[in-house]
């Protein structure tokens, strides 16, 4: 890309298609005119107070549209963005400002405990004075920062931050190739905040197509999503397998999609291979499926083709990306063979910072790869299937047990919605199996109990089963397995 940035990108954009809509949500509509006149003025006050060109500024608030806005005004300022979650108490923001060198954080509201940290409230009085600013389109200047720090704990709990180039976030939302074109100047409503890396890579990717994204509240119900996605003329969704899974609960008697969607995109956490074929029947007819990680970007595509044939993974590796599966002695395993899964990639991070560097397991970097901290196989046709985090892995008398096998079991029962195995201490064995089940109210522990050891060897079969009403989920929406392990320690 050289020296053009983002902010350059969407500069360009708003002279060609100037009254486009850009971004919308519940009361807010930006033309592409507006979004750029808005951030050009952000990018002015922040200089005003003193943020400098290659200073880290942190972004947290409740709206995704004000953090895109804010986002875009780093880059024109040649700032470097780090999306923050808004949930964080003011103890950890003003820790991740130390852990993470950020000049000046920006928050709509002051967070709880605040202090220790160079904070701009983006209130009223701040809207205000940012107006005044001059509108016209304002560019970088020649020193070039980084684009983003991506701030991910992973599987670890240490904070680790991936800093990525402006060239590397193109080469991110380029891949794989025609996704974002699948849609261009369609309207993609994207559910995930802004802090999430996924979240953002879907946005921009729309974005850099001329296209118009649309926000939500951070708190909503399956049914309002159904009705956005009518009444805001949605074309495409992204969203994750638990909004999946409530709209399924909606239309799951239907026998044609309820939704004419360009197409429906999951990612986040892999769904099982029934639920895959339920939302391209009763959903929508083009489902595609993403694995990808803050390190890496997009490592592997399911597109609905493949999802017919192959809905146990997740998609074909990517032609870009170099994955290898390495065996307990760090070699690359044969086709077929379960590991730890490594990446190289045009569009992996090159370069960490944060407490969370020195990982031994998890996401982390070693030797120039990407570990992605997940364990899977891919097979003779290029599909990768996913058996679980290496972190996840279970050791029962000495034999490795790979959760996902277990789970896949557990769903083909019938009346079993979601299956999660976990490992727990138990003595000589070293490690034994649990797996907790959200099911129809008529399923028994020993109707479950019954078919997983007609199917399963005894080393994979659960000793523990758990029925729950709903799986617990951590901050970022995926399956708590702390929280999990908690409940086996309850009677």
């Amino acid at each position: 890309m050289g020296h053009a940035n983002f902010g350059d990108i969407f500069i360009a954009i708003s002279k060609r298609h100037p009254g486009r809509p850009a971004v919308e949500s519940p009361g807010t509509r930006l033309t592409w005119r507006e979004f750029v006149a808005r951030a050009s003025q952000v990018a002015r006050d922040l200089a005003s107070r003193g943020v400098p060109a290659g200073a880290r500024v942190g972004i947290a608030n409740r709206r995704n549209e004000d953090t895109l806005v804010q986002m875009c005004a780093a880059w024109m300022l040649g700032a470097v963005a780090v999306p923050m979650d808004f949930r964080t108490k003011g103890a950890e923001r003003a820790a991740l400002a130390s852990e993470f060198e950020l000049h000046t954080i920006l928050e709509d509201r002051a967070a709880a405990g605040s202090g220790g940290y160079r904070s701009v409230v983006t209130d009223a009085a701040w809207l205000d004075a940012v107006s005044q600013q001059p509108a016209a389109p304002h560019y970088s200047p020649e020193q070039q920062a980084p684009a983003l720090v991506l701030l991910t704990s992973g599987s670890s709990g240490k904070r680790m931050g991936a800093l990525l180039t402006h060239e590397q976030l193109f080469i991110r939302t380029s891949l794989p190739a025609g996704l974002g074109q699948r849609d261009a100047g369609g309207r993609l409503l994207n559910l995930g905040p802004l802090s999430f890396s996924g979240a953002i890579h879907n946005t921009l990717a729309h974005l850099r197509n001329a296209g118009t994204i649309i926000f939500f509240p951070v708190i909503f119900s399956p049914q309002e999503v159904a009705d956005a996605i009518t009444t805001m003329k949605v074309s495409s969704l992204v969203t994750v397998p638990t909004v999946v899974r409530g709209l399924l609960d909606i239309y799951r008697g239907r026998d044609t999609p309820a939704f004419d969607l360009t197409y429906l995109y999951c990612a986040g956490a892999p769904m099982d291979a029934a639920e895959k074929q339920l939302a391209m029947r009763v959903l929508a007819a083009n489902f595609i499926e993403l694995y990808a990680s803050a390190l890496t970007g997009r490592i592997s595509f399911l597109d609905s083709a493949d999802a017919l044939t192959h809905p146990g993974s997740v998609g074909r590796v990517l032609p870009q990306v170099n994955l290898q599966v390495l065996g307990a002695d760090g070699r690359e395993l044969p086709l077929g063979e379960p590991g730890v899964i490594r990446v190289r990639s045009p569009g992996m991070t090159l370069a960490l910072c944060g407490d969370g560097i020195d990982r031994q397991r998890g996401d982390r970097i070693a030797q120039g790869w990407v570990y992605t901290g997940d364990v899977g196989r891919v097979d003779e046709e290029g599909f990768l299937y996913l058996l679980g985090r290496d972190s996840e892995m279970i050791i029962r008398g000495g034999e490795n047990v790979y959760p996902a096998e277990v789970e896949a079991v557990a769903l083909a029962l019938a009346g079993v919605k979601q299956a999660v195995v976990v490992g727990f201490a138990a003595g000589n064995v070293g490690e034994e199996i649990a797996i907790f089940i959200v099911a129809d109210p008529a399923l028994t522990e020993q109707a479950v109990g019954a078919h997983l050891r007609a199917r399963l060897v005894p080393n994979k079969t659960p000793r523990v089963i758990r029925l729950l009403d709903k799986l617990p989920l951590n901050e970022n929406g995926k399956v708590s397995y702390a929280q999990l392990r908690e409940e086996l320690a309850s009677p």
